[in-house]
């Protein structure tokens, strides 16, 4: 399972490479203008699962023996959550860098973040192979 994440850059992730946008727009947009620094701005940000292969292994598992009853939250959560680690990373990355309100989902694998276009203007964004950091 490959997904690519994207996390809020670090100086100790100074390794990762920088993707810009393409310069392709489609004909169907048209430029408005800059948002005001002052205009809210919300993304949210996929988190590397922390064992997607224990997953795979606990499904199939329960696919085989007849009866099985299902995940339950908490189990859902061990298998698809970030690690611990990486949520303190990101969480610290949030407020030192953004100063932005934060919530993770119910199973820790996503992070949704609250803030404005000044504050988000700041941060450089880095995409990372599910491997680099665990991130």
């Amino acid at each position: 399972m490959y997904s690519a994440c994207i996390l809020l850059s670090f100086a100790l992730l100074a390794s990762a490479q920088t993707f810009n946008a393409p310069n392709i727009i489609p004909n169907v947009w048209s430029a408005v203008g800059s948002p005001l620094f002052l205009t809210p701005l919300q993304f949210t940000l996929v988190l590397h699962s922390a064992d997607p292969g224990g997953l795979e292994t606990r499904m199939q598992q329960i696919a085989s023996n007849i009866g099985s009853s299902w995940l339950t939250e908490d189990e859902v959560a061990s298998y698809v959550g970030a690690t611990s680690q990486t949520k303190s990373t990101v969480e610290a990355a949030i407020k030192t860098i953004l100063g932005a309100t934060y919530s993770f989902n119910t199973y820790g694998d996503m992070v949704t973040v609250s803030t404005t276009v000044a504050q988000a203007a700041k941060v450089s964004i880095q995409h990372h192979s599910p491997s680099d950091q665990g991130i």
